[in-house]
């Protein structure tokens, strides 16, 4: 059973938001821990105390897919990883948990995880040593120096590096002036149209862009001629010398009006119209309508949706400009926290190298828990324990539930995926007898609890030869 608080993190959106209070992620802290520990007394005073966002699992059962997804979304969202240790050795879960943030630590050099000794001889892994500690027994108003230390690195290691409320003040895209002057240049050059067919010409492109605009509203063609018009504005064939100024500022105040669009190939269009602009450098003021449309995209301006592949767009175009301006530089940061699996391919890794620690750390992402850094054994320790999970469930569920089938074979998949590799068995040497001997054990594990009605077995159903006979093939003969 889900408590509402682990359901509640399930809903938390993995996109940056404006929302976050001005936080590069939404909780301070994720509370590594054993269960039954006095782990969340520490989350209660750095949320009561301190006003901190602290995930806690509420020694919840992590052998519930359900809770494994709410730890991998937390994971993702949390700045730092806070390894919890005490006098008993880490369980091989939280190992999962924070060995994927040393790998953000390594690639980003930036601090990702912190240890909190709970008693005074407690157990510090290894790889764990060097990493900042705090002292916090039972006790905590014995240590009020220590949580309040630990309390100031989550809060000022969380803070956005930039002043987000004056970045928010560079304006509206297009102001009610331009948009008003664009539409009335629309008019007077509807008004003289013509039959000229020379989609070189300038007057040419400013009919169709005349035609879309006054389309808009009213046909679903005016999206599809949008981007023909943005393939031709953007493509090496035009001749821009012989372009008026008064034509430029109308294709900019085009693109201006369409970037305000809700849809979002619309607004990709503009994007890519108004860089091609840019790169006359003939218009000065496209520089800042870059940016205003790169803000207003990673803040949810008129209540859009953020599309990750415009935001970069804009925000690789400012990174290749000289002498970038402190509003310009926020606006990548920003970007990197909306962003991040689309900058990681998108700006140089130099310029994201010399962001902010705590942007850096954003910058790189893992999928929450990661087994694959996990040694054979304590992979197959989890599985083990997971597939324990199903069968003590199946035994508890309604006959018409098939809710543990999913769950089954995803334990299946991972049990092949330790022991073939592009179809060929992974040799594993000295733990050869002890991987396969374990491996025999979690069949016979979901074999016995089969044998009354064939379930859970029969969840696996036509995929038994490949999930189940093909490795038991393997580990039998391999075990003799």
């Amino acid at each position: 059973m889900l408590n509402d608080e682990i359901l509640d993190h399930l809903s938390i959106s993995q996109n940056w938001s404006i929302e976050w209070e001005k936080r590069v992620f939404w909780y301070e802290a994720f509370l590594s821990h054993r269960r039954f520990d006095h782990s969340h007394t520490i989350q209660k005073a750095l949320q009561e105390r301190f006003g901190l966002r602290v995930f806690h699992d509420g020694d919840a059962n992590v052998r519930d897919l359900e809770v494994i997804k709410a730890l991998t979304n937390a994971l993702n969202n949390a700045r730092y990883v806070v390894v919890c240790v005490s006098d008993d050795h880490l369980s091989d879960f939280c190992r999962a948990e924070y060995l994927p943030a040393l790998r953000i630590e390594e690639r980003t050099r930036s601090r990702k995880v912190l240890v909190v000794q709970m008693t005074e001889n407690a157990h510090v892994p290894e790889e764990l040593a060097s990493h900042p500690r705090f002292v916090l027994p039972k006790d905590l108003e014995e240590s009020d120096s220590a949580l309040t230390s630990l309390a100031s690195f989550l809060r000022s290691g969380n803070d956005l590096p930039f002043d987000l409320d004056g970045l928010l003040q560079v304006g509206p895209v297009i102001g009610e002036e331009t948009r008003a002057a664009v539409i009335r240049r629309a008019e007077e050059i509807l008004k003289r149209r013509t039959a000229d067919t020379d989609t070189s010409s300038p007057e040419n492109i400013e009919l169709r862009l005349a035609l879309v605009i006054a389309e808009s509203r009213t046909s679903a063609g005016a999206l599809i001629d949008l981007m023909y018009l943005r393939n031709h504005i953007c493509s090496q064939n035009i001749d821009w010398h012989s372009f008026a100024e008064e034509t430029l500022h109308f294709i900019r105040g085009s693109a201006l009006h369409f970037g305000e669009s809700r849809n979002t190939d619309n607004r990709a269009n503009a994007i890519m119209i108004l860089c091609r602009l840019g790169d006359l450098n003939r218009l000065p003021e496209i520089r800042a309508d870059i940016l205003r449309l790169l803000v207003q995209e990673c803040t949810g301006g008129l209540n859009r949706p953020l599309d990750g592949h415009i935001a970069r767009t804009a925000a690789c175009w400012l990174s290749a400009q000289p002498s970038l301006t402190d509003d310009e530089r926020s606006s990548l940061e920003l970007t990197v926290i909306s962003v991040p699996r689309e900058m990681k391919h998108g700006l140089e890794p130099s310029r994201i190298d010399s962001m902010p620690e705590a942007i850096r750390a954003r910058s790189f992402t893992i999928a929450g828990l990661c087994t694959e850094a996990l040694s054979i054994t304590e992979r197959l320790v989890l599985v083990e324990r997971r597939v324990d999970y199903i069968i003590e469930c199946d035994a508890k569920r309604d006959e018409k539930d098939r809710g543990f089938q999913v769950e089954l074979e995803l334990e299946l998949r991972e049990l092949k995926d330790l022991l073939f590799k592009y179809g060929e068995a992974i040799e594993y040497g000295a733990e050869e007898k002890v991987v396969y001997a374990k491996v025999i054990g979690i069949f016979d594990s979901i074999a016995t609890a089969s044998k009354h009605t064939g379930l859970p077995l029969l969840y696996v159903g036509e995929r038994i030869p490949n999930f189940v006979i093909s490795p038991l093939l393997l580990c039998t003969v391999k075990n003799h």
